[in-house]
């Protein structure tokens, strides 16, 4: 399995239509809008919310660990007359000099650290960055118990088509968990109309719960933590899938 700056500098042509949904920035904006500070994005791509953001006004820096994705986002601020704040950095262990008053971990980037280990490593430097006061939201998701039974296999977990310069692609998601390391393999495959396969994006996730997370939350110093079974601030419950864990410093 490639390394995850290697995924996504690979990715890089194609995240803009492999990332398109919009079902989260509005939760963001409205928790950024709250907060006294600044905020940090933490595998921030090609800037899908960072543009947002900013064109609220909010003042982002975007970290991610792919220089090729946020050669990207400068572009796509370039294109709408903004200039993005970034940092190349691994969210285990970033050094920025300056505090924040939100750090935003959105689309599941969380999910990249394997070992409680990593993800303490992470909040702990998070928590270092933040203004007292501060918050840290984490997006996670929750397999249901038919996904997790499908334990070794690589099976289709959704499909859909775009298009992009004129021509339409088919694009293919996949999962093989395994139970017991509670991890998966993660692979996209793109496919012209052609029928021909354009490229396999594949990369290793790992799952917590959301209870674990905030068990590691409150170890990190963290407090006032609350979880959502979505971006509406839904109810948590064990059927959720998109799961949203707020906390305070």
């Amino acid at each position: 399995m490639a390394k995850e700056s290697e995924v996504y500098d690979k990715m890089g042509d194609f995240y803009d239509f492999l990332y398109s949904e919009d079902f989260d920035s509005g939760f963001y904006l409205n928790e950024a809008r709250k907060c006294s500070g600044k905020v940090l994005e933490l595998g921030c791509g090609t800037g899908r919310i960072t543009i947002k953001l900013m064109k609220a006004g909010i003042d982002i820096t975007g970290l991610d660990i792919s220089e090729k994705m946020l050669e990207l986002l400068q572009e796509n601020t370039g294109k709408e007359g903004l200039e993005a704040k970034t940092h190349l950095g691994d969210m285990r262990n970033f050094k920025i000099p300056e505090k924040f008053g939100l750090a935003i971990f959105p689309y599941r980037s969380f999910l990249h650290l394997l070992t409680n280990g990593d993800r303490k490593k992470t909040l702990e430097n998070v928590y270092s960055h933040l203004e007292k006061g501060g918050k840290v939201i984490l997006h996670i998701f929750n397999p249901s118990r038919e996904e997790l039974n499908s334990t070794g296999k690589l099976h289709r977990i959704d499909t859909n088509t775009v298009k992009k310069d004129g021509k339409k692609f088919v694009l293919d998601w996949f999962m093989r968990y395994y139970s017991e390391s509670r991890t998966a393999d993660y692979v996209i495959e793109v496919i012209d109309n052609e029928g021909d396969k354009v490229n396999r994006f594949e990369m290793r996730i790992s799952f917590v719960s959301a209870e674990e997370l905030k068990n590691i939350l409150e170890e990190c110093g963290f407090s006032n933590i609350k979880i959502y079974g979505g971006f509406d601030y839904e109810r948590f419950n064990e059927f959720c899938q998109e799961v949203v864990v707020v906390a305070e410093k």
